[in-house]
This record gives structure tokens, C-alpha cells and sequence, in this order.
């Protein structure tokens, strides 16, 4: 999967945040927009921990963090 393409995948979820919209990525994390707090919320299948990011930009690091290996573009940030 691309940066854009994970990007797209964000905008999305902010786009129908009205609904509960998730993006499972690699079975590992969870990532839905969180209507009450009007946060990204990333979580952590393996122990249920899960952060929270103000935009698409903070959310798109912190994935691309977690997954360097998965992403061809990661290097780009």
C-alpha cells in the first residue's frame, strides 16, 4: 500500500465521520475517526491500546511508523 493511498483511505473516514467507518490494516491495528471527540483513534489488536491524532497528517505518521516495512513509501516523510 502507498502513502497516497493510505492518505485517501484517512480522508475517507473523515469524510463520512457521521458513520462508523474502520480501516483494518494488516489485521494489527484498527483506525476509525472517533465522532465524539473528533479525533483519529489507532488501535492496537495485539493489547487493545489505542492513541489518538488531531488530523490526517499526525495519523498518517504515527501508521507509516508502525508499519516502515509494509509501506514503499515511508521513507518520503
Amino acid at each position: 500500500m502507498k502513502k497516497t493511498e493510505l492518505k485517501q483511505m484517512l480522508e475517507t473516514l473523515l469524510q463520512y465521520k457521521e458513520s462508523d467507518i474502520t480501516l483494518n490494516i494488516n489485521g494489527q491495528r484498527i483506525v476509525r475517526f472517533d465522532k465524539e471527540s473528533m479525533r483519529f483513534q489507532m488501535t492496537k489488536l495485539e493489547n487493545g491500546l489505542t492513541e489518538s491524532f488531531l488530523d490526517i497528517a499526525t495519523t498518517l505518521v504515527a501508521i507509516l511508523k508502525e508499519f516502515n516495512d509494509d509501506f514503499q513509501e515511508a521513507a518520503e516523510i
